[in-house]
């Protein structure tokens, strides 16, 4: 399970950062959390809002600060479907 948060630094990526580290501390699978920071690499994931945060290569939020219960609702729904392709 992979999680992106792309955005160039500021406040609204910072705090959407931390609501998504603590949604990730209440799974016990492992997480990887990669923010995406540089200019080129934004527009190569075609963000036109930040924060966009995509989970397992999914757009799942652009533009606002999802919460970290919404951010695990995301979490759980791809833990689900991983569970159903095996």
């Amino acid at each position: 399970m992979n999680i992106k948060v792309i955005g160039l630094s500021c406040t609204k990526i910072s705090r959407t950062l931390d609501n998504v580290q603590a949604s990730v501390s209440e799974f016990p699978q492992p997480v990887s959390v990669e923010w995406i920071g540089e200019i080129h690499d934004i527009v190569e994931w075609g963000s036109k809002q930040t924060p966009t945060i995509f989970v397992n290569e999914k757009q799942k939020s652009s533009g606002r600060i999802p919460s970290v219960y919404e951010i695990s609702r995301w979490i759980e729904e791809e833990i689900a479907l991983d569970e159903v392709q095996v």
